[in-house]
């Protein structure tokens, strides 16, 4: 099975004196997110980068070969500084210091790259990779294995049951049991 390197920046945005957008092709008018940022999507289709927005927070990836990487994190780079403009005419900021970027490869993928890549231009702010990025409380490492998201169930877990053992002797004794 082959799973293809993916470049994935991952960008947190906020309001601030904001105005309505033409947006036509939004499912929810009501929504204050959506209406704003709609036109993102003709943009990232523009450059040919991929794009996943949820709430206050968009990745946008793209998929890289091993003979053209350059040119597919430029279209990546360009297409962020085009929609970091036009947030910025229509009344959003990118937050770069929230912003992430992950190389996901295979493992195998990984020891055969010589990708020099080593940060992302996010609205004039250099981004470092990471090796894991959380998305929608999934945590997912740059290999593609969830260890990471693992055990960070497990740490939660743990957590939440030694919580429970605290507060066991205030329970009925019905519950107990």
């Amino acid at each position: 099975m082959f799973i293809p390197t993916k470049m994935v920046s991952k960008h947190h945005y906020s309001f601030f004196n904001s105005s309505p957008a033409d947006c036509t092709h939004c499912s929810s008018y009501n929504n204050r997110y959506w209406i704003h940022t709609c036109p993102v999507v003709s943009i990232t289709t523009q450059f040919g980068v991929s794009l996943h927005q949820y709430a206050d927070d968009t990745q946008l990836y793209i998929v890289l070969s091993k003979s053209d990487t350059n040119t597919s994190v430029d279209k990546l780079q360009n297409c962020l500084s085009t929609v970091h403009l036009w947030f910025s005419q229509n009344g959003l900021v990118i937050n770069p210091e929230k912003s992430e970027a992950v190389l996901l490869s295979t493992s195998q993928q990984a020891r055969a790259s010589t990708s020099p890549l080593t940060d992302v231009n996010v609205a004039g702010c250099m981004v470092p990779l990471t090796n894991t990025v959380k998305i929608l409380g999934v945590t997912i490492d740059h290999n593609l294995t969830f260890n990471t998201h693992v055990q960070n169930i497990c740490k939660s877990s743990h957590y939440h049951i030694r919580s429970l053992k605290h507060i066991r002797s205030s329970l009925f004794s019905d519950i107990r049991s």
